[in-house]
């Protein structure tokens, strides 16, 4: 897996559901591994996603694409915050012109390369 982290595309998307199991999908760039290995996610223009997640749905699904290896999706429950140590974290992801709005981090609790699952 790190492997391919290490060579993925630039873009990812992140799949959340509404309340009522609508699915929304949308492109982030600005993301990275913390120490716990948690995906942090910058919010720089969430809108439905913000939503869902504040409307009590936090698992979702993050996916990326490494040239060569494959496509891994991982899934797991969130944690959102606008200010202490994880947003703090989640902002040094982001170009320093973006105003980051809070910062989305994934525990992974599924990790699938294709549909083989991993963990």
């Amino acid at each position: 897996l790190l492997n391919a982290w290490e060579a993925r595309s630039p873009l990812a998307a992140l799949t959340t559901v509404s309340k009522e199991a609508a699915p929304n999908t949308v492109y982030v760039s600005c993301y990275g591994f913390d120490e716990a290995m948690r995906i942090l996610i910058c919010d720089i223009k969430f809108g439905q996603t913000l939503k869902n997640l504040q409307a009590g749905q936090p698992e979702v699904s993050f996916l990326f694409h490494a040239p060569g290896i494959g496509a891994y999706q991982l899934k797991g429950t969130t944690d959102y915050a606008n200010d202490g140590k994880q947003y703090e974290q989640g902002k040094t992801f982001a170009k320093p012109e973006a105003t980051v709005r809070g910062v989305l981090a994934i525990n992974i609790t599924a990790i699938y390369k294709g549909s083989a699952r991993i963990l």
